[in-house]
């Protein structure tokens, strides 16, 4: 029981002491005022007999039944007390009944919730990519495979890695000067220089601002790569999808409690995954003959964003550093 609880208990405790002790007192005060002061006046000096006292007492008595009768209206309200008494009861007793049942409703929804979190490590340590590659691996060779379906994807990934004045000086030169790139590794600078061999007209795709150019040919090479292998990880993504949707159309929750919740998936998530997630959210991509089929987007897309799942990703494990105007354009 939490601190609110202890303390609204002890509020209601003495508030319902308080009323009681405050009826009693208003009963009794009202029995001592009677008796001392509704009497028949009696304004003659003369001693009174032994006969005179009991008549007098008698008319004391019907004098006080006269006034009692005129307050009979107390006992409806104290009846009306009693029913209002029997209304809280009742108010209390449904407020602890759904106080209960949210009880319950939480310990159901944290053990589906992890239930599902536990499925979907499992369904990641079962993905396969077609040639080899499980679990994590399969996904790296999932992206690998993006990255390879347009010839501009390996040379965008080594000129994000260095200026924009270095970048300069290679289209001039046609040359990569190694000591003065230590960000490129020597994979990078070979397939810089393989395709220097045949012209500099990457670089100036490289550095083409139009967001509407790069989104074209992101959906073209992750068309090919999924046309090729969605089948592989569908489920992967269906079932990381329902997570969230799981949290998100919680009515029960608040905002600041899905945000905890789906913090939690998060954490859970590998940089890879947080990748693949993105470009898989990134644009509504139409499959040859499955033009229907949603990959993740619009949905996946909006709960990545209402959520800020992405926000641990690393911008260099993108492809090109337009690709965030993208995913959010």
């Amino acid at each position: 029981m939490g601190t609110k609880t202890k303390s609204k208990s002890i509020i209601e405790i003495g508030t319902f002491f308080g009323i009681f002790v405050a009826v009693v007192a208003l009963w009794l005060i009202g029995w001592v005022l009677i008796d001392a002061y509704i009497k028949v006046d009696v304004t003659d000096a003369t001693p009174p007999t032994s006969a005179e006292s009991v008549s007098v007492e008698k008319d004391n008595f019907a004098a006080r039944g006269q006034f009692g009768d005129k307050f009979g209206a107390v006992n409806s309200l104290f009846s009306g007390f009693a029913f209002a008494g029997i209304i809280i009861t009742l108010l209390l007793q449904r407020r602890d009944l759904k106080e209960t049942q949210n009880a319950m409703w939480r310990e159901r929804f944290d053990s589906t919730f992890f239930q599902l979190l536990q499925l979907h490590k499992d369904i990641t340590s079962k993905l396969k990519f077609r040639g080899g590659p499980t679990g994590i691996d399969a996904l790296i060779a999932f992206d690998e495979k993006l990255r390879n379906s347009d010839v501009d994807f390996v040379v965008f990934q080594a000129l994000q890695k260095i200026n924009n004045d270095e970048i300069s000086r290679i289209k001039d030169s046609k040359q990569i000067n190694a000591s003065a790139c230590p960000e490129l590794t020597v994979a990078d600078i070979a397939n810089l220089q393989t395709r220097l061999a045949t012209g500099t007209g990457f670089i100036d795709n490289f550095r083409m601002e139009d967001i509407n150019y790069h989104k074209a040919k992101i959906i073209q090479a992750y068309t090919i790569t999924a046309s090729q292998h969605i089948d592989d990880f569908s489920h992967y993504f269906r079932n990381l999808y329902h997570i969230f949707k799981f949290v998100d159309s919680a009515r029960e929750l608040s905002e600041e409690e899905k945000k905890v919740y789906t913090n939690f998936i998060r954490s859970q998530l590998s940089d890879i995954e947080l990748v693949c997630l993105f470009y898989n959210s990134i644009a509504k991509i139409a499959l040859p003959g499955r033009e229907e089929m949603e990959l993740g987007y619009p949905k996946m897309h909006a709960l990545l964003n209402r959520y800020n799942i992405l926000q641990n990703m690393n911008p260099r494990s993108l492809i090109h550093p337009k690709h965030i105007a993208v995913f959010n354009s």
